[in-house]
């Protein structure tokens, strides 16, 4: 058993907005995909545009037939379930800086699975395909994306020869359901039933709220009233989540602000911040009212006067709900036996309690599907 690194594409420049096409025919057993896309900021700065905002979705496909179809913030919060760490996202607002960010397609429960991997020999036509848009957040120009900066590497995890290998199934993370909240009542998404779930992600923004205020509270059946998995509030379950899980880990970002700024962060809240301060600027620099994946920034200089002039500074956060996700996992996700049979049942409900107008919701599922 021999799992390599196969190089797909390499720096491969992107268009402004295109879905970027990769073809899998051959590759054998692929264990996951490594993904990174960059972009370049404009000559003035960035704010709050990131690489996991421009990256749509990443999907894996055969036909008609879907193998892998994810947002990229969808997919880092499936890669901290499953991996414990947060893909490598370099986020910088600095004027002329190339961002730049990982996205782990992951087939098994690990990098090198034996196990559970996609067999692509076993595939007609297998692709890969990224949809990418610099402007997705804002137009490009020297406050945001620089136009024809984008690029692309992928790499698969693979073994062609597949000796050793004893093939169970793969991983698939499919979006079920996305919908914009309303202020009150409940939404019903049914889920496919056909294979044993790994994990639920649950997901629900909204610019500058509490991300837990727009999703009350969470309820799983199957064949209702037969068996009710789960039923309880968001927050309470939040902790729990974290409490068997772990949190997210550190998230970096390098700034540029002046006092007062409001600067948004690819989480909910912070659980402990780090600073790494350039000396000689003399500055003291505090954040406040961070729960809304949101800090208001206090810039001062030695004389504790108001910075008023825009400076690059880098924090890092440990952080809680990634891209305010939220994990349903069903046991270890590592661990073979703790995958739920829901193949058993008929019907699977998932019951989302709402609370507040207009956050983006997703649903996404993993199953442990067969070839």
């Amino acid at each position: 058993m021999v799992f390599r690194r196969h190089v797909i594409a390499d720096s491969e420049t992107l268009s402004d907005a295109e879905v970027w096409p990769a073809d899998l025919k051959g590759l054998g057993a692929i264990s996951a995909i490594e993904i990174e896309v960059y972009a370049t900021n404009g000559s003035s700065y960035n704010e709050d545009n990131h690489i996991h905002d421009i990256v749509k979705t990443i999907e894996v496909v055969d036909g008609a037939k879907k193998y892998h179809s994810v947002t990229g913030k969808q997919e880092h919060i499936l890669n901290w379930a499953s991996l414990r760490k947060i893909p490598i996202v370099h986020m910088d607002e600095t004027k002329s800086v190339t961002q730049y960010g990982q996205f782990l397609v992951m087939f098994g429960r690990y990098i090198g699975d034996p196990l559970y991997y996609l067999d692509v020999d076993k595939l007609s036509n297998p692709k890969l395909y990224v949809d990418f848009n610099i402007a997705n957040v804002r137009a490009a120009g020297v406050d945001a994306f620089t136009s024809t900066t984008g690029a692309i590497s992928v790499r698969a995890i693979v073994d062609q020869e597949k000796v050793g290998l004893a093939q169970k199934g793969y991983l698939r993370a499919i979006e079920q359901y996305k919908w914009t909240t309303a202020a009150s009542g409940d939404e019903k998404i049914e889920l496919p039933v056909d294979y044993p779930y790994r994990m639920i992600a649950l997901r629900a923004y909204k610019q500058n709220s509490d991300p837990l205020g727009g999703i009350n509270k969470v309820k799983l059946a199957f064949d209702a009233p037969k068996y009710e998995y789960m039923n309880e509030y968001t927050r309470s379950f939040m902790q729990f989540t974290h409490g068997r899980l772990g949190l997210p880990g550190w998230v970096n970002k390098w700034f540029y602000r002046a006092s007062g700024a409001s600067i948004e962060w690819p989480c909910s809240r912070n659980s402990q911040l780090a600073f790494n301060i350039d000396g000689n600027l003399n500055r003291r620099i505090s954040i406040s009212n961070f729960w809304k994946g949101y800090c208001a920034l206090s810039l001062v200089d030695s004389a504790e006067a108001a910075v008023t002039t825009r400076e690059t500074h880098e924090a890092s956060l440990l952080t809680w709900m990634l891209h305010n996700g939220l994990i349903i996992p069903f046991g270890e996700p590592a661990l073979e036996g703790n995958f739920f049979p829901a193949q058993q049942y008929k019907k699977a409900t998932l019951t989302v309690t709402q609370a507040s107008i207009n956050h983006a919701a997703s649903v996404v599922l993993e199953e442990v599907a067969t070839q």
